[in-house]
């Protein structure tokens, strides 16, 4: 558990939980705790942990958002859901194409388990936090892109398809910070290597989730937290030359 950002003037805290294969995130304010994706099912131990950490108590969470509906993301927003005050926000699409009455194992997972990496690291990360587990999501809350969500620091939903069908970033412009779950990654959780931020080849439409990180371009200097990997601060505008540079990477 790490302090990725902090703004004492408003008693802003966001942390990174997680662990090498997956990162979700914990932001505190004054009037609520709301989290940015759950990673794993097996991570709710993570949460309680923190909660107990920050000296908070769990019916203070107001929201779960989810970038995207894939398991690593997904992971203990059910249990949130039913064990605290938590809603569970996604995009409108993501709730219309996929009912949450089962999940399906992502391709690319099944396409990798050749790699011994992989077969080894992220395969035995997800068993040991239960990642196959995890609940169907009983009931939703829906946004659309560009909307602006009612939580502390007013976070707008940059829509950015193509690692998933529902995949959205959350941009809170008031604090320079970007959640850009799987659009823009600073490691692999194929290979686990870590990489200057590029987007991910593995996902249901990688050449359109390339095109898309252009919903990007009007951001300037940022602190990015990515779904994959580690924190990185900088030009995103500029940066986004650079990434299109390096193409597609697993």
């Amino acid at each position: 558990m790490t302090i990725v950002f902090e703004d004492l003037t408003k008693g802003i805290k966001i942390y990174q939980l997680g662990n090498i294969v997956v990162k979700w995130y914990l932001i505190e304010s004054p009037s609520e705790v709301f989290l940015i994706d759950t990673g794993f099912a097996g991570f709710w131990k993570q949460f309680l942990d923190a909660m107990r950490k920050i000296k908070r108590n769990i019916n203070e969470v107001s929201a779960v958002l989810l970038t995207h509906a894939h398991i690593d993301h997904t992971g203990f927003a059910e249990i949130a859901r039913q064990r605290t005050t938590a809603e569970v926000y996604i995009h409108d699409l993501g709730a219309k194409s996929a009912p949450f009455d089962h999940f399906e194992i992502p391709s690319e997972i099944m396409a990798n388990l050749w790699r011994p990496r992989f077969l080894f690291t992220f395969i035995v990360q997800a068993v040991k936090y239960k990642a196959f587990s995890a609940k169907p999501i009983g009931e939703v809350q829906t946004f659309k892109d560009k909307q602006k969500l009612e939580f502390p620091g007013s976070p707008e939903v940059i829509y950015t398809p193509g690692h998933s069908i529902d995949h959205c970033a959350f941009y809170f412009e008031e604090w320079g910070v970007l959640f850009s779950g799987d659009a823009i990654c600073t490691s692999s959780p194929i290979t686990l290597r870590k990489n200057l931020p590029h987007v991910l080849k593995p996902g249901d439409d990688p050449d359109l989730a390339m095109k898309t990180i252009d919903a990007f371009s009007r951001i300037e200097d940022v602190l990015m937290l990515p779904g994959h990997g580690e924190p990185w601060k900088g030009n995103l505008k500029k940066e986004l030359i650079e990434i299109k540079k390096r193409g597609l990477l697993l």
